[in-house]
């Protein structure tokens, strides 16, 4: 372990998840607890003190692992548990209700700020060639052959900076940080390639 993150020679990340479920396991179990006795103000700031504190630690680096589905089949309960709802209720319109992020969708986000905060480490397209093409102010994506390489969150990075219009970088980084944020509260995602597959007409911020 290195600053409360697991890292493994292959880099799958199981370890690190097995640590966070038991972690997120005994949160679970208070918020389970304190449902009936606190009001849904504070169990909802007891959900982001003590339980997406510990998913949001480090995600970008395993938030797109393998087993990342184990963390949101487990924060899935726990909106359950804030929503009084059924166990068999569908999930999506709690996390938009309760505004709170799906682990995906905080992974997105904090990887798009990763990205735009070391922009200048990046290559336009724009760079490459003079010619006016419409994605010619998207990050130049490098051809890399390994999988782990594919999904880590530097190349995820670019494609979730190219997935989005343009037009909204020119907003003031506050102005955009705040906007893509509750974009991200209106549209839960369960996977990172559920984000990249929308059409980018349904990008409105």
């Amino acid at each position: 372990m290195f600053l409360g993150i697991w890292i493994q020679s292959n880099m799958t990340w199981s370890e690190h998840v097995d640590y966070v479920k038991s972690r997120l396991s005994r949160v679970t179990f208070l918020l389970r607890n304190l449902i009936n006795y606190v009001t849904p103000h504070y169990i909802r700031c007891a959900y982001f003190s003590f339980f997406q504190s510990i998913i949001r630690y480090g995600l970008i680096f395993w938030g797109n692992c393998s087993r990342i589905t184990e963390i949101l089949v487990l924060q899935k309960k726990v909106i359950r548990i804030l929503s009084k709802a059924n166990w068999l209720e569908h999930c999506k319109p709690l996390y938009i209700k309760l505004r709170i992020l799906t682990v995906t969708n905080l992974y997105i986000f904090d990887v798009l700020m990763y990205t735009l905060n070391n922009f200048n480490e990046y290559s336009l397209i724009s760079d490459t060639h003079a010619y006016n093409t419409r994605n010619n102010q998207n990050i130049q994506i490098p051809n890399v052959r390994l999988k782990k390489t594919q999904i880590s969150y530097k190349v995820l990075g670019m494609k979730i900076y190219n997935k989005l219009p343009k037009k909204y970088y020119m907003l003031p980084e506050d102005v955009f940080k705040e906007r893509f944020y509750k974009w991200l509260l209106n549209h839960p995602f369960y996977s990172v390639d559920e984000f990249l597959t929308i059409p980018i007409s349904n990008i409105i911020m």
